[in-house]
């Protein structure tokens, strides 16, 4: 009676894994087809009281000294990150040497077979100071990325010394932070891409970019002692 009770406990355990993972999967897919729109400064904003705990890694660009900092949760992968991304750069064009980007990894990979895999690569980019042209590439060429391999986005991106990506690729060099922005995707309870927070501030949903625009303005203005 024991064992059949054994066997039983362990088969639904197994089913209950189960339909987790399919619940988990179809949140995702869900949230990838339907996603939520973007929204406007007058929607709801929550403040992060501890944000600046988000922001490290090399995944940096932009001024050390910038007054505005963005922190953003993101998947190369991701078709509506990439159109994000295009917004936000033309914010910082608007905005000179005022914001600096934070990018953390948070690759979709039920979806998005490849995002891990550039997350990967932009990590061992990052690590050479070719971030910023790396992630440009990478969601230039989006839809190359289950062609092209890594090294010829980090030739395209202009990492420094080619063989020292690949080493880091092969040897697992980039593992470290990526775990790093996994944990803190988790601990901040990141479940879609892009998430977004400006200067402590997170949105419920993408920013336009009239919406990011605002918030930016809004943030220079304000003493430094302030944000």
């Amino acid at each position: 009676m024991s064992a059949r009770f054994t066997r039983a406990a362990e088969s639904l355990a197994t089913l209950t894994l189960a339909i987790c993972a399919v619940t988990a999967t179809a949140v995702v897919v869900r949230r990838e087809f339907w996603p939520r729109p973007s929204v406007r400064l007058s929607a709801a904003l929550t403040k992060v009281n501890d944000w600046k705990r988000y922001v490290r890694g090399e995944k940096v660009f932009g001024v050390d000294d910038a007054k505005v900092t963005i922190v953003e949760f993101s998947d190369f992968q991701c078709p509506f990150c990439r159109k994000f991304s295009e917004s936000l750069q033309s914010v910082m064009r608007k905005h000179p040497n005022q914001i600096r980007l934070v990018y953390r990894n948070f690759p979709i990979v039920q979806l998005h077979p490849y995002a891990r895999g550039a997350a990967l690569a932009a990590e061992c980019a990052a690590q050479q100071g070719a971030f910023e042209r790396s992630h440009n590439v990478l969601f230039e060429r989006q839809d190359s990325l289950r062609t092209e391999d890594w090294t010829g986005f980090a030739e395209r991106a202009k990492v420094p010394v080619l063989p020292l990506f690949s080493k880091c690729l092969s040897s697992g060099g980039a593992l470290r932070q990526f775990a790093i922005d996994s944990l803190d995707a988790d601990r901040f309870g990141v479940n879609s891409t892009p998430t977004v927070i400006i200067n402590g501030w997170k949105f419920d949903g993408t920013p336009s970019e009239a919406a990011m625009d605002s918030l930016v303005r809004r943030e220079l203005v304000k003493p430094r002692r302030a944000r």
